[in-house]
Protein backbone atom coordinates (compact mmCIF):
# COMPACT_ATOMS: atom_id res chain seq x y z
CA UNK A 1 0.00 0.00 0.00
CA UNK A 2 1.34 3.37 -1.02
CA UNK A 3 -1.64 5.60 -0.26
CA UNK A 4 -4.33 5.60 2.39
CA UNK A 5 -7.28 7.94 1.87
CA UNK A 6 -9.39 8.61 4.97
CA UNK A 7 -12.79 9.91 3.93
CA UNK A 8 -15.36 11.51 6.20
CA UNK A 9 -18.85 10.56 4.96
CA UNK A 10 -21.01 13.28 3.41
CA UNK A 11 -23.23 15.62 5.43
CA UNK A 12 -26.32 13.79 6.65
CA UNK A 13 -29.59 14.18 8.49
CA UNK A 14 -28.78 13.20 12.11
CA UNK A 15 -32.26 11.71 12.64
CA UNK A 16 -32.38 9.45 9.58
CA UNK A 17 -28.70 8.99 8.79
CA UNK A 18 -29.44 9.71 5.12
CA UNK A 19 -27.13 11.97 3.14
CA UNK A 20 -28.35 15.48 2.47
CA UNK A 21 -28.32 16.78 -1.12
CA UNK A 22 -25.28 18.88 -0.23
CA UNK A 23 -23.56 15.79 1.19
CA UNK A 24 -24.21 13.83 -2.00
CA UNK A 25 -22.88 16.69 -4.12
CA UNK A 26 -19.74 17.02 -1.99
CA UNK A 27 -18.99 13.28 -2.21
CA UNK A 28 -19.46 13.38 -6.01
CA UNK A 29 -17.01 16.29 -6.19
CA UNK A 30 -14.56 14.51 -3.89
CA UNK A 31 -14.76 11.39 -6.07
CA UNK A 32 -13.94 13.45 -9.15
CA UNK A 33 -10.98 15.01 -7.35
CA UNK A 34 -9.69 11.58 -6.34
CA UNK A 35 -9.86 10.40 -9.97
CA UNK A 36 -7.86 13.47 -11.06
CA UNK A 37 -5.09 12.58 -8.58
CA UNK A 38 -4.32 9.38 -10.55
CA UNK A 39 -3.68 7.41 -7.37
CA UNK A 40 -1.89 4.07 -7.84
CA UNK A 41 -4.13 1.08 -8.54
CA UNK A 42 -5.48 -1.41 -7.63
CA UNK A 43 -7.92 0.13 -5.17
CA UNK A 44 -9.81 -1.19 -2.17
CA UNK A 45 -12.74 0.73 -0.66
CA UNK A 46 -13.50 -0.07 2.98
CA UNK A 47 -16.56 1.47 4.62
CA UNK A 48 -18.46 1.70 7.85
CA UNK A 49 -21.75 -0.16 7.57
CA UNK A 50 -23.82 2.80 8.80
CA UNK A 51 -26.14 4.42 6.22
CA UNK A 52 -24.30 7.76 5.89
CA UNK A 53 -20.97 6.06 5.23
CA UNK A 54 -22.50 3.41 2.95
CA UNK A 55 -24.27 6.05 0.84
CA UNK A 56 -20.97 7.94 0.51
CA UNK A 57 -19.12 4.72 -0.33
CA UNK A 58 -21.63 3.71 -2.97
CA UNK A 59 -21.16 7.05 -4.76
CA UNK A 60 -17.37 6.71 -4.60
CA UNK A 61 -17.58 3.09 -5.70
CA UNK A 62 -19.26 4.11 -8.96
CA UNK A 63 -16.79 6.93 -9.61
CA UNK A 64 -13.65 4.92 -8.75
CA UNK A 65 -14.91 1.63 -10.26
CA UNK A 66 -14.24 -0.39 -7.12
CA UNK A 67 -16.49 -2.54 -4.94
CA UNK A 68 -17.27 -1.61 -1.34
CA UNK A 69 -16.28 -3.83 1.57
CA UNK A 70 -18.14 -2.94 4.77
CA UNK A 71 -17.06 -3.38 8.35
CA UNK A 72 -18.62 -2.68 11.73
CA UNK A 73 -15.06 -1.84 12.86
CA UNK A 74 -15.39 1.54 11.11
CA UNK A 75 -18.39 2.71 13.15
CA UNK A 76 -17.94 5.90 15.22
CA UNK A 77 -18.10 4.04 18.56
CA UNK A 78 -14.97 2.11 17.50
CA UNK A 79 -12.83 5.23 17.28
CA UNK A 80 -10.82 4.45 20.39
CA UNK A 81 -7.28 3.16 20.72
CA UNK A 82 -8.58 -0.42 20.75
CA UNK A 83 -10.86 0.33 17.81
CA UNK A 84 -7.97 1.94 15.94
CA UNK A 85 -5.95 -1.25 16.38
CA UNK A 86 -8.83 -3.20 14.80
CA UNK A 87 -9.08 -0.70 11.92
CA UNK A 88 -5.33 -0.98 11.37
CA UNK A 89 -5.74 -4.76 11.32
CA UNK A 90 -8.45 -4.40 8.68
CA UNK A 91 -6.13 -2.23 6.57
CA UNK A 92 -3.20 -4.63 7.03
CA UNK A 93 -5.39 -7.55 5.93
CA UNK A 94 -6.11 -5.74 2.65
CA UNK A 95 -2.90 -3.83 1.94
CA UNK A 96 -1.22 -6.60 -0.08
CA UNK A 97 -4.10 -6.47 -2.56
CA UNK A 98 -4.10 -2.70 -3.10
CA UNK A 99 -1.81 0.22 -3.79
CA UNK A 100 -4.46 2.68 -2.58
CA UNK A 101 -6.96 1.98 0.19
CA UNK A 102 -9.97 4.27 0.61
CA UNK A 103 -11.50 4.17 4.08
CA UNK A 104 -14.93 5.80 4.50
CA UNK A 105 -15.77 6.41 8.11
CA UNK A 106 -16.77 9.09 10.57
CA UNK A 107 -15.44 12.10 12.49
CA UNK A 108 -12.43 11.29 14.64
CA UNK A 109 -10.76 8.73 12.38
CA UNK A 110 -8.22 11.10 10.73
CA UNK A 111 -7.19 12.55 14.09
CA UNK A 112 -6.63 9.08 15.60
CA UNK A 113 -4.69 7.95 12.54
CA UNK A 114 -2.65 11.13 12.77
CA UNK A 115 -1.63 10.27 16.31
CA UNK A 116 -0.66 6.78 15.17
CA UNK A 117 1.30 7.89 12.11
CA UNK A 118 3.14 10.63 14.02
CA UNK A 119 4.36 7.94 16.40
CA UNK A 120 5.12 5.29 13.76
CA UNK A 121 6.50 7.18 10.78
CA UNK A 122 10.08 8.34 10.88
CA UNK A 123 9.72 10.76 7.96
CA UNK A 124 11.32 14.19 8.29
CA UNK A 125 8.21 16.01 7.18
CA UNK A 126 5.60 14.60 9.50
CA UNK A 127 2.11 15.49 8.43
CA UNK A 128 -0.37 17.55 10.34
CA UNK A 129 -3.55 15.54 10.74
CA UNK A 130 -6.45 17.89 11.24
CA UNK A 131 -9.99 16.76 11.83
CA UNK A 132 -12.01 16.45 8.64
CA UNK A 133 -15.45 17.83 7.96
CA UNK A 134 -18.19 15.87 6.17
CA UNK A 135 -17.20 15.22 2.56
CA UNK A 136 -13.50 15.89 3.13
CA UNK A 137 -10.68 13.39 2.82
CA UNK A 138 -7.16 13.08 4.08
CA UNK A 139 -4.68 11.55 1.61
CA UNK A 140 -1.77 9.88 3.40
CA UNK A 141 1.39 9.03 1.49
CA UNK A 142 2.54 6.04 3.52
CA UNK A 143 5.98 5.98 1.91
CA UNK A 144 6.82 9.65 2.48
CA UNK A 145 4.91 10.13 5.74
CA UNK A 146 2.99 13.13 4.41
CA UNK A 147 -0.70 13.97 4.41
CA UNK A 148 -2.80 16.36 2.36
CA UNK A 149 -6.35 17.47 3.10
CA UNK A 150 -8.54 17.08 0.02
CA UNK A 151 -11.36 19.61 0.00
CA UNK A 152 -12.39 21.07 -3.32
CA UNK A 153 -8.82 21.56 -4.52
Amino acid sequence: MQKLVLIHHGAHDPETGKLLKAGVAKIHKLGSQLVQLHLPQPYILLSSDLPRAMASSNILSEILCVKVTTSMQLRPNNITLTGLARILGLIKANEAEAETIFLVSHAGVPKKFGEYFRQQMQAENRASFAETLPGQALLIDCLAGKAVLIDNI
